[in-house]
């Protein structure tokens, strides 16, 4: 079997910081947004990366 392709998929509460964060890193804007809540920016070092918008798992611990 051959590899076709590697996905790596990013939980964050915050889609707009994400979205900047990422655009900077990858000095280029998301490629396309699937669906509501998701961005991905494509063939990036032979890889997918998408950044989902999960704000419930996201929140910090109550002390």
């Amino acid at each position: 079997m051959q590899i076709q392709g590697i996905y790596a998929a990013l939980a964050t509460a915050n889609m707009d910081s994400a979205e900047k964060f990422y655009t900077q890193i990858f000095d280029r804007k998301p490629d396309d947004r699937p669906m509501d809540g998701l961005i991905q920016w494509r063939n990036v070092a032979g890889g997918n990366i998408q950044i989902f918008h999960d704000k419930e798992k996201m929140r910090a611990p109550a002390d």
